[in-house]
């Protein structure tokens, strides 16, 4: 089993500097990579994060468009609502359930047209709607199973097309 490894992204340090990636999401992903240290700072002022912390980070990761950051954020909500961490009826400050976010954010990483996006978004989907702690009601029900309807559709491969 990986182990992973929490660490803060400051690419103004010059330890961190000679890291390609780190300075290339920091150019290209700026919101992400603060929301996601903002998480971090609050799991060590803390020790647990709150559900809508670390939820932002995962939706940012899901719209921008970078397959391996879809991916990633997709897995993560995923084993979230899995395990039950998520339960989905938080709301916003504007009103939104986290269902609504999470079901909102998927349909935008359907853009992404790649086979692992596709494969890890009906797993995503198909956790979210069949969870029995993650409620998704209304259309946020509507637009989950449209897309996973699209996927079967737009799918090349018949294993992402039979998740």
């Amino acid at each position: 089993a990986a182990s992973v490894v929490w660490t803060r992204c400051d690419c103004s340090s010059r330890a961190h500097s000679t890291s390609s990636w780190c300075t290339r999401s920091e150019r290209r992903m700026p919101e992400l990579t603060e929301a996601c240290n903002d998480v971090l700072d609050s799991v060590h002022m803390r020790g647990s994060p709150d559900e809508s912390d670390f939820v932002r980070p995962l939706l940012l990761g899901c719209e921008s468009r970078d397959v391996k950051s879809v991916v990633t954020s997709l897995d993560g909500i995923q084993k979230l609502v899995a395990f039950g961490v998520l339960d989905g009826r938080e709301r916003t400050v504007d009103g939104a359930t986290i269902s609504h976010l999470v079901v909102a954010s998927a349909w935008k990483a359907f853009s992404v047209d790649r086979e692992e996006v596709f494969l890890q978004l009906a797993k995503c989907l198909t956790t979210c709607i069949t969870g029995s702690n993650f409620e998704v009601h209304d259309s946020s029900l509507l637009d989950a199973f449209r897309t996973c309807f699209n996927i079967v559709l737009v799918a090349r491969s018949g294993d992402t097309q039979s998740a």
